[in-house]
């Protein structure tokens, strides 16, 4: 929302002058948090962190003027996992593990926790020392139906957040951090990769796009869910969720 100075008589003395005074206090400005649900009350550490961005991609729908103004650039081409969202951090000291919406307190029974000690995650990204997010999706039994049919429970990363830069990194610089901290110890898996293409291969068609996100999951003869397409620097991505997905699931 845009409104004119004048509409707030409270900051007259600042209208003609170029000023870095903090308004949020004239204004009377607070930052406001979410409750808590009380079905998830003693469970929950926090909001998810403001130091983060949530894992929500664009669907290609919403913004097809990227078929023409991308044609030429070359994208990383992932299949979207139908699971639940699950970021793993390390930001000056402090370590934490995140839902879709809430930074969760460690908890024997919490699903997130126990694959993250399984495969060491935190305490790897802990040593490393650098201000990161892992971001993936959890699946597997008990999670939106487990339709890859796995036993147990994995994490599959697909963005690593650079926190300092505020910004996703780039393929080759997420494919070294993997690297590293495999070296320290973490058993980490990416999400399937279908391989890098251009946009062109789609010629400025949302529907050839969306034939293309049809196909077969990490389990082969499971449907997936649909593609993420992110360019080679991290600096544009968006998901094509796969119709036949969306006539069986729905929109969740």
């Amino acid at each position: 929302m845009i409104l004119p100075l004048s509409s707030f008589p409270e900051l007259a003395a600042h209208q003609n002058k170029d000023s870095d005074a903090d308004l949020a206090q004239l204004l009377g400005i607070e930052k406001w948090e979410a409750p808590i649900p009380a079905s998830l009350s003693g469970e929950i550490e926090a909001a998810f962190p403001s130091f983060i961005r949530k894992t929500d991609q664009e669907r290609i729908q919403n913004m097809p003027e990227l078929l023409t103004s991308n044609v030429n650039e070359e994208f990383e081409v992932t299949v979207k996992l139908d699971g639940s969202s699950m970021t793993i951090f390390h930001n000056d000291g402090v370590c934490g593990i995140c839902t879709r919406n809430w930074w969760i307190k460690e908890t024997a029974s919490n699903s997130l926790w126990r694959v993250a000690a399984k495969n060491k995650l935190l305490t790897t990204l802990e040593a490393y020392g650098r201000n990161l997010a892992l971001q993936g999706e959890i699946i597997g039994e008990g999670i939106q139906g487990n339709p890859e049919k796995l036993r147990g429970q994995e994490f599959y990363l697909f963005d690593v957040y650079d926190i300092e830069q505020g910004q996703y990194l780039g393929q080759q610089a997420r494919a070294q951090v993997i690297e590293d901290l495999r070296t320290l110890g973490a058993e980490l898996s990416g999400v399937p990769c279908l391989g890098t293409m251009t946009l062109a291969l789609f010629e400025q068609d949302v529907a050839k796009i969306l034939d293309f996100a049809e196909g077969p999951s990490l389990n082969p003869i499971t449907s997936r869910e649909g593609l993420v397409f992110k360019r080679l620097d991290g600096g544009v991505s968006f998901k094509v969720i796969s119709n036949s997905y969306l006539l069986k699931h729905g929109d969740r």
